[in-house]
């Protein structure tokens, strides 16, 4: 529809001002939208002032944040940037890709926004220019550069004038970067410095963010007794602001987790208590929900179990009203710890499949979330290469159209130059459809993928939903066959009471009821002790069951940090050898075969990288689709992670030639292996809310990526970082410097195999 306007554009008779239309239209209308586009092509085809400029602006930013087709949009953008650069307004396109880059950055493509908005500062109109290095900086973060990050945020902060607003952002995303870091220090003078300029223009809400937070960063380097003063100083300036926020008992619950942290329980409990009332009160029922389960969790700690049965039960009944579905499995887990240390053995088993399964619930919630937002950045992605199809495929008709003007007037001589220049011109489109097409191809391989890693996602609930089951129903089982030997043993011992009567005919009643008394205290007693013998046995092999379980999804340490303290936080690694490989042309090899042929050989493979990688002390991450990723040197770090990457590359390449072989005599085709490896530092932990799935994340993880995609079939790609670790012990090619997009200019080898 928005292409229809843009042929139509030169047709168009003359319209309302481009500022009524913005201020007058509705402004959600697809129709008043397409119009809106077509009016800003309109505007930049004009010599512009810097009121045109800013209206230019502005209708780029309605059309970002309103218009919903993603696909459309991310076109037509394109397509206008396209004019833009043939027209030579590099004002205009500037100002284009600074909202085209907004839009992306929105989309989480932020590599793709990075390049969007790559060199644009030179040509941007001043009124942008803080906005783009805010921007800038936060995608940077986005993408674990800080140090850039920084540098960019920093020049927001300075260049920003007046606009406060711009400022206060600018800040508080640097002093998020010093966290990520883990550069305390750093964090805590940058937060000083941040309240001296607040006290100048004296804005109360920035105050209380700043007082949290530079709380928050004396807790992380665990000066606690600086901390406190500060949480105290932010309740009573938001007090004074607003008395009857609810908001505000979350500051009296952050100085109970520290007092938590130093061992002071009771003055934990204390400050707990004084935001209960408060909470009842304004009807804030999830902060009483998680109140109750913090002070239930302390007086377990304290083993003042009934206490914390009062409260836990609190926290259960308003979670289970209300669906708070991460509390109430918080509690449920809580309620089974309880059950564990009063000898509660098969409550604590219920309670604990409770648990289990609100974790797989919340689970599939976020993995639908993440699936849709795979969906979104999809449209996008699939836009811009389709775009760049269209543009060699219009630049060719371009030289054609040419070509046949100049021979109707039989101009021979620039006939003849322009065919020359054509030849040359012809070879480079001819190379720009390649790409294209190549880039079509990859959108097709990403779209198999996504439905591939979608199919794994609904298998491995499947697969957690079916253990769940076979543990109630095992359980229902064992308490039968409880029941059943019971029985024979109560129909055993009667019979025997009824002999001994017989035989004890002439003894005195008295002496007879007391026996047959003390014979039935025995049989009880040693029916409970039966059956709570089996029962810890059942608890025992279920937790055991539920243990492998979690240890199929999480390195040990990870799973022991989980089970121990109910979180895992991320981690940071200096050393960690990431390595990436991919089967080229599997959509090809795919097509040909039967899915469970595919899946199959998939899985072959996959099953002895898995064994090679084991031996190598390398974590498996995660597959998606063909491809194949782990890592060295985490969750417990060590020296020769690089060696043994390469180690693990080398071998997987024999196992994929040794399944070629395999193939060979079947008469199907081979399976050609990329590898790529490189070594830095990563940041590690479980994504999400309590959500069972190790990650790592870094420029080390995106450029390992990178030299996998750049890679040689059937042989080992390794980055400069790895090969300076490894250059002693394995023979390896210089490749040269290899041009990686948003990463510039990398050199790389190829491993030969291990020196003589």
């Amino acid at each position: 529809m928005i292409l229809i306007g843009v042929v139509l554009l030169f047709t168009l008779g003359p319209f309302i001002s481009f500022a009524q239309n913005l201020s007058n239209s509705d402004p959600s209308s697809e129709k008043h939208l397409d119009s809106l586009f077509v009016e800003i092509q309109k505007r930049m085809a004009i010599d512009t002032t810097l009121a045109d400029l800013k209206l230019e602006s502005d209708g780029l930013k309605h059309l970002v944040y309103e218009y919903n087709d993603n696909y459309t949009l991310t076109k037509n953008l394109y397509f206008l940037d396209y004019k833009l650069m043939r027209n030579q307004d590099y004002v205009s396109r500037s100002i284009l890709r600074y909202w085209l880059g907004v839009f992306l950055h929105n989309q989480h493509l932020n590599l793709s926004a990075l390049d969007v908005w790559e060199s644009i500062e030179n040509n941007l109109p001043e009124f942008l220019i803080p906005d783009y290095y805010l921007l800038n900086g936060i995608a940077l973060s986005d993408v674990f550069d800080y140090s850039k990050a920084r540098f960019s945020l920093f020049k927001a902060d300075s260049l920003c004038g007046h606009r406060d607003s711009i400022k206060w952002m600018a800040r508080k995303q640097i002093a998020f970067t010093y966290r990520a870091e883990e550069k305390y220090t750093k964090e805590i003078k940058f937060w000083l410095q941040t309240i001296d300029w607040i006290e100048e223009v004296e804005n109360e809400w920035w105050f209380i963010t700043a007082y949290r937070s530079l709380a928050q960063a004396y807790v992380a380097n665990k000066e606690y007794d600086e901390a406190i003063p500060y949480l105290n100083r932010t309740y009573e300036l938001h007090y004074s602001i607003d008395s009857e926020d609810p908001e505000i008992y979350q500051y009296y619950v952050e100085i109970a987790i520290i007092f938590r942290e130093k061992g002071e329980n009771r003055k934990a409990l204390g400050y707990l208590k004084k935001t209960l009332k408060p909470m009842k009160k304004s009807n804030n029922l999830k902060a009483e929900a998680r109140i109750n389960g913090l002070i239930a969790e302390i007086y377990l700690d304290l083993k003042n179990y009934d206490e914390a049965i009062k409260h836990n039960k609190q926290t259960l009944s308003i979670a289970k009203t209300n669906t708070f579905d991460i509390i109430l499995a918080e509690a449920y887990l809580v309620a089974s710890q309880i059950d564990e240390a009063t000898n509660k053995s098969f409550s604590a088993l219920n309670n604990y499949k409770e648990y289990l399964i609100l974790i797989n619930k919340i689970e599939a919630r976020e993995k639908l979330k993440a699936e849709a937002l795979w969906k979104r950045q999809y449209e996008v992605e699939r836009a811009e290469k389709e775009f760049t199809l269209l543009i060699a495929n219009e630049e060719l008709e371009d030289f054609e159209l040419q070509q046949l003007r100049l021979e109707n007037e039989k101009s021979e001589a620039e006939l003849g130059l322009l065919i020359s220049k054509q030849e040359s011109k012809d070879i480079e489109l001819q190379n720009q459809v390649l790409k294209a097409n190549e880039a079509n191809q990859q959108l097709k391989i990403s779209q198999s993928n996504l439905k591939s890693q979608q199919q794994a996602s609904e298998i491995e609930g499947l697969k957690k939903d079916q253990q769940i089951t076979d543990l109630i129903i095992e359980n229902q089982i064992n308490r039968e066959n409880e029941d059943k030997i019971a029985i024979e043993m109560l129909k055993k011992d009667n019979k025997l009471a009824l002999m001994d009567a017989e035989k004890q005919r002439n003894v005195k009643n008295r002496a007879r009821w007391i026996g047959g008394l003390f014979g039935i205290i025995m049989l009880i007693a040693i029916s409970f002790l039966s059956r709570e013998y089996k029962n810890r046995k059942t608890i025992a092999a279920e937790k055991k069951k539920s243990d492998i379980l979690l240890l199929n999804i999480l390195p040990k340490e990870i799973a022991d940090e989980l089970k121990s303290t109910g979180k895992a936080l991320p981690k940071t690694y200096d050393t960690v050898s990431v390595l990436f490989t991919d089967f080229s042309g599997f959509t090809r090899l795919s097509e040909k075969m039967e899915p469970s042929e595919v899946l199959r050989n998939l899985e072959t493979m996959f099953s002895r990288f898995d064994e090679i990688a084991e031996q190598n002390n390398m974590e498996r991450i995660k597959t998606i689709g063909d491809g194949y990723m782990c890592a060295g040197g985490l969750p417990i770090a060590n020296d020769d992670n690089a060696v043994k990457a390469v180690n693990a590359g080398l071998e997987f390449l024999k196992a994929t030639s040794n399944f070629n072989n395999e193939q060979k005599n079947k008469g199907l085709p081979p399976w050609n292996l990329r590898i790529g490896i490189n070594t830095g530092p990563v940041v590690a932990g479980v994504i999400g809310i309590k959500k069972f799935a190790y990650d790592i994340w870094g420029d080390t993880v995106n450029l390992a990526s990178r030299a996998e995609s750049h890679g040689v079939e059937n042989q080992l790609n390794i980055t400069e970082n790895t090969y300076n670790m490894v250059k002693d012990i394995f023979e390896c090619e210089y490749r040269g410097e290899i041009d990686v997009k948003s990463l510039g200019k990398v050199n790389m080898y190829i491993v030969k195999g291990y020196k003589a």
